[in-house]
């Protein structure tokens, strides 16, 4: 109980840090957590005032201090409470081993001869062990933490010898040595307690979820290594923790300011702007078109409540994400265009199988109200495709927009007129928050300069406190920043593509006016990359002549036009493994270099 007492008060403190300011703040949840490692060197000091401990009977030399460099290693979690405090946990391994030392002019012989004697204690321990800080971040990256830390020992090993530094005497046993002992030190308290203060700074490693983070920790035991002894040890810790954030770093939030109190307000403006430099934008636009596929097949009705993971990021693969699942597309597309019916056709033989499909489509939320059934006669009808989309406002390609866009950063000069030498303090507030967003100090008539507005600024107050005979005079202005825009976009598709169907050069007349259409908006100047892909059913040598002759189709569209052609039998267009996405390696696509080449 008398140790419960002693530790008590820490406790209480350590649980009242962690509780101070546990407000949520605006941090995302998936950015909260955050984990990582360590290997790092460490300092141990041992402090005592005790007789060589047991198993070791030695009357008279007492152990004062010891040291000892090795290492520690540990794996963390830590826990974001808001932008400035967190919750770390650590578990991990420490080796706490020290040499005591101890000298000392005795009677070493019966002789009765004197001599100096060493005694020296080297000690094997260490410690398995769980960690808690509560930190605190004065400014971004930088942590201040305090804790405590909670061991078991998991050896307790030592070595014991009396050494005589004289070398002309010997113990009575003919050596200069005597007491020489070793094996497991009897009494070691089982458990470690210590409380820790540390700093840390988070340095970005090559990437916005890395981190390499310089650590230096100081642990102070405060419970004894032995029973009936009084001996602790403590530690220093410095070395370079590892930190990964899976969803990036917290951004922390901007402090508003609102203006201060002013003892005189004048109405009569008295701030001239010299100049305003607007925020420029060029943007470029690429566009892309890509063909969507209109049948649905056996392989996506059975996996239709399959899930696909593929890249946000349609530049990745080539435009693979917006072909997730093909029902997902044609859902999006269904949304987009509300007031249009989901036309599919059929052959009779699958009509009574409409059941089926329209769970699936209902899986993928489409409205099944919105569903009719429309007999297909007059097309085509394979054995493996039983439904299509008839209607073209869901069919149509999608046009995709990349954007290369150049910010040039606003600036402002201005002057508050008032008496030569008269101290200004001067302010930009944004209109749209109503707070400081730069500040600063001058005097009147001198002009000022700000280069760092931010970029979402767009209207304001420039106000100026003048400080004349002990009092504040308020001066202010409303100034706009326009933005001026240089858009060049080209309403041709960089790139284009056209679908086959399986071990078939046929160009349907559906892709064949789309092609057409496209060449007649192409200026003399350009030149295509033809571009054709197979999925990987055949062997090399089938698939590059198939590549060969859909490339040769297409190209006869563009006579007149310099055609590189490049055949890519076995580059995937779409990773995935399912019917529909590797329908879509079924591809041919045409590219303008003049337009890639601005």
């Amino acid at each position: 109980m008398s140790l419960l007492h002693s530790y008590c008060p820490i406790f209480i403190i350590l649980l009242g840090l962690c509780s101070t300011n546990i407000a949520l703040s605006d941090i995302p949840d998936n950015k909260r957590v955050s984990f990582g490692g360590s290997i790092a060197p460490l300092y141990t000091t041992h402090i005592s005032d005790m007789l060589p401990p047991k198993p070791m009977s030695i009357c008279c030399q007492r152990f004062t201090k010891g040291n000892g460099l090795s290492l520690d290693l540990s794996v963390f979690a830590q826990y974001f409470i808001n932008h400035q405090q967190s919750l770390q946990g650590s578990f991990g391994y420490r080796d706490i081993s020290a040499t005591m030392t101890s000298d000392q002019r005795i009677i070493v012989n019966q002789k009765l001869d004197s001599g100096f004697v060493t005694s020296t204690l080297t000690t094997d321990l260490s410690l398995i062990y769980l960690q808690l800080l509560h930190s605190y971040a004065p400014i971004h990256r930088m942590e201040l933490s305090i804790g405590f830390t909670l061991g078991i020992n998991a050896s307790k090993n030592y070595s014991f010898k009396e050494e005589l530094l004289s070398d002309s005497l010997t113990f009575d046993n003919s050596t200069r040595f005597r007491n020489v002992s070793f094996g497991a030190l009897a009494g070691i308290n089982p458990r470690y307690f210590g409380g820790i203060i540390g700093l840390a700074y988070s340095i970005p490693f090559f990437s916005k979820h890395l981190f390499v983070k310089p650590t230096i920790q100081y642990t102070y035991g405060l419970r004894p290594l032995q029973f009936g002894t009084n001996w602790y040890a403590h530690s220093l810790l410095f070395g370079l923790h590892w930190e990964y954030k899976p969803f990036g770093e917290i951004n922390r939030p901007v402090v508003i300011e609102n203006p201060p109190l002013i003892d005189v307000q004048i109405e009569k403006p008295r701030i001239e702007i010299k100049s305003k430099t607007n925020k420029a934008k060029n943007i470029y636009q690429y566009i892309y078109e890509y063909p969507v596929l209109d049948d649905i097949t056996d392989n996506i009705i059975d996996d239709c409540h399959a899930q696909y993971v593929i890249s946000d990021d349609c530049s990745e693969d080539h435009g693979s994400c917006l072909y997730r699942s093909i029902l997902d597309t044609l859902s999006r597309r269904s949304r987009e265009n509300p007031e249009e019916m989901i036309s599919l056709g059929y052959s009779s033989k699958t009509k009574n199988d409409s059941v089926r499909i329209q769970s699936c489509l209902q899986a993928h939320l489409f409205d099944f109200t919105k569903i009719e059934y429309v007999p297909k006669f007059s097309y085509p009808i394979t054995a493996e495709v039983e439904y299509s989309i008839l209607n073209h406002k869901l069919t149509n390609p999608f046009v995709v927009i990349k954007q290369d866009t150049i910010y040039s950063q606003a600036s402002l000069s201005f002057i508050c007129i008032g008496n030569t030498k008269d101290s200004i303090q001067w302010g930009i507030y944004d209109s749209d928050i109503d707070s400081v967003i730069i500040k600063g100090k001058s005097h009147t008539n001198q002009e000022i300069t700000v280069n760092t507005l931010p970029m979402a600024f767009k209207r304001g107050k420039i106000r100026c406190i003048i400080i004349h005979d002990g009092k504040r005079e308020l001066i202010e202005t409303v100034m706009t920043i326009d933005d001026s825009i240089s858009m060049f976009q080209d309403s041709l598709p960089v790139e284009t593509g056209v679908l086959f169907a399986f071990d078939s050069d046929s160009l349907s007349k559906k892709y064949k006016n789309q092609m057409l259409q496209f060449r007649g908006k192409l200026r003399e100047s350009d030149s295509l990359i033809i571009e054709a892909f197979t999925d990987l059913s055949g062997d090399f040598s089938y698939n590059s002549d198939l590549a060969a002759r859909r490339a040769n189709r297409v190209s006869t569209l563009f006579s007149g036009f310099h055609c590189e052609i490049i055949l890519s039998p076995l580059k995937k267009r779409n990773a995935g493994l399912l019917e529909h996405q590797r329908a879509y390696n079924r591809i041919v696509t045409i590219t303008r270099k003049n337009a890639i080449k601005r």
